[in-house]
């Protein structure tokens, strides 16, 4: 068994201590709700769903509220007051990720009121994470694959904040599946919003699926990409570039070759320019022309 110590301890020992305290001081109608009512949190989107009983009354219109563990006190969620459909988006209501928020739900019907509770939501240890945008790239042995991290919901200051941003460092699983069953299974961590990697050591001309898992470091929650499949490329395909250069190599050689001895055997002669009749210099000179010709001298 792992021994947790340090920080990342203390605050899962605070996160338990605020669960059992809370789980105390609940309403009757938490053990007799009125509505089966469902918190759905994913990628620090937090949508609140429900459905009346089947003993119940059906709702004119509903109100949800929600309140904090720091504020003990239930607000009513502006965007979900009066509603008649079944489902409220609470992200930016829930603006700590820290935080331990839950939420109730009314139902009025004439004079009668439905109330029901659900129980205690950290977003930042129960969001499920994903899943991630996945593009594969095939090779004859190997595929790359590139990762994109989902965008996040929650805001700060106006500012989306990324998955990085809140947990600084993210782990992943990387899960490739071959048409007759074998499973590849490759764990990493990432500080990056985008990413790649590549997976080595695979056969050629074979189908290849891949699925990717982004977890917390406190957490395993996620939720994986879907398959994805990919045939890698044949070792003939790999080799095409390399035997196209040397086969044009060597086809230059030979018809070399072949004009070289035709030209020894006097097959093909090389046509040469004849230089213009003015150029020529005369063998029959009695003198040179680069000395001056001698002076006759008359006495």
């Amino acid at each position: 068994m792992m021994e947790l110590t340090g920080p990342l301890h203390f605050y899962q020992l605070v996160y338990v201590g605020i669960l059992a305290t809370t789980s105390y001081s609940w309403p009757a109608s938490v053990i007799n709700p009125q509505f089966n009512v469902t918190m759905t949190s994913q990628n620090f989107q937090h949508i609140l769903s429900w459905e009346a009983g089947s003993n119940t009354t059906v709702p004119t219109y509903y109100q949800v509220k929600y309140s904090s563990f720091r504020s003990g006190e239930f607000q009513i969620a502006e965007e979900c007051s009066n509603i008649t459909h079944l489902f409220c988006d609470l992200s930016e209501y829930f603006t700590d990720e820290h935080e331990n928020y839950e939420a109730m739900v009314q139902g009025f019907t004439g004079s009668k009121v439905f109330t029901s509770f659900t129980c205690c939501l950290i977003p930042y240890l129960y969001t499920s994470l994903g899943p991630p945008a996945v593009n594969i790239t095939p090779y004859p042995s190997s595929i790359n694959i590139t990762i994109k991290l989902p965008a996040s919901h929650l805001k700060r200051e106006g500012k989306v904040l990324s998955l990085i941003d809140i947990y600084d460092e993210l782990n992943y699983v990387i899960t490739v599946r071959r048409s007759d069953a074998q499973v590849l299974t490759l764990k990493n961590t990432t500080t990056k919003e985008h990413f790649a990697t590549v997976v080595e050591g695979l056969y050629p001309n074979a189908n290849y699926c891949v699925s990717v898992a982004v977890t917390a470091p406190i957490h395993d929650k996620s939720i994986p990409s879907t398959l994805k499949c990919v045939i890698t490329g044949s070792i003939s395909q790999q080799g095409y570039p390399a035997v196209s250069i040397t086969g044009g190599v060597l086809v230059a050689l030979v018809v070399c070759v072949i004009l070289f001895i035709l030209h020894i055997a006097g097959i093909i002669r090389l046509k040469t320019k004849k230089w213009p009749s003015v150029l020529k210099t005369t063998r029959n000179l009695g003198y040179s022309v680069c000395e001056p010709e001698p002076e006759n001298i008359f006495r």
